[in-house]
């Protein structure tokens, strides 16, 4: 905590000789100012300890959350400062929005629709890609989530094509090339698909 607190002076002091700094001295700002950056400053160590506790302990939260109760659980509201007088609802509301935060088929499924119509751009007479009306590819893939969900995730988080391969037949994605770059697209939403739902849901309940 030490080490934070000679962070934030060094954050609003800045350099001190005139030559070398180009931002004002925190008299010269106003209060509001300097109180909302320090606000914002304290935000972001919160969301990235609890960020990195999500990406290390996954698997047992979204077991906890599913139950409503554990260690892993406690210990994660405990990293976002959530108040002790409002742990059982916070509790009962992650509980509630778990498929949101652990199973969010549109959220991925609208991820995989701009991965497909990156390699396959719209006619505009026929108004479809490879094929398909968007609306039919659209449920292709929301089907085929909805189905196999946790292989889709596990598939982005190691970077295998197993998960993504059911996809690629039933898209009739057959060029080698256009299969990778479908791959990659996915591979690299990994923490906006997974991770980042999660700590969304909990730190809009936090302090």
């Amino acid at each position: 905590m030490k080490g934070w607190f000679i962070f934030l002076i060094f954050l609003f002091l800045g350099c001190s000789t005139k030559e070398a700094s180009h931002l004002p001295s925190p008299l010269e700002l106003p209060g509001a100012i300097i109180g909302t950056t320090i606000e914002n400053a304290f935000y972001g160590h919160k969301r990235s300890k609890v960020k990195a506790y999500i990406i290390s302990h996954y698997d047992t939260i979204k077991h906890d959350i599913r139950l409503g109760k554990g260690t892993h659980l406690e210990s994660l509201l405990h990293q976002a400062d959530i108040k002790t007088s409002e742990k059982s609802t916070v509790k009962k509301e992650l509980q509630k929005e778990y498929p949101v935060m652990f199973q969010n088929t549109q959220l991925s499924t609208e991820a995989v629709m701009q991965a497909f119509g990156t390699l396959y751009l719209p006619k505009k007479k026929t108004k479809t890609m490879h094929g398909f009306t968007y609306t039919q590819a659209y449920n292709i893939v929301q089907s085929e989530l909805r189905k196999h969900f946790e292989v889709f995730r596990v598939s982005l988080k190691y970077q295998t094509t197993t998960g993504l391969l059911p996809l690629i037949k039933k898209l009739h994605i057959n060029e080698p090339k256009k299969q990778q770059q479908f791959y990659e697209s996915l591979w690299k939403r990994y923490d906006a698909l997974i991770i980042e739902p999660v700590v969304v849901g909990v730190m809009v309940r936090a302090d």
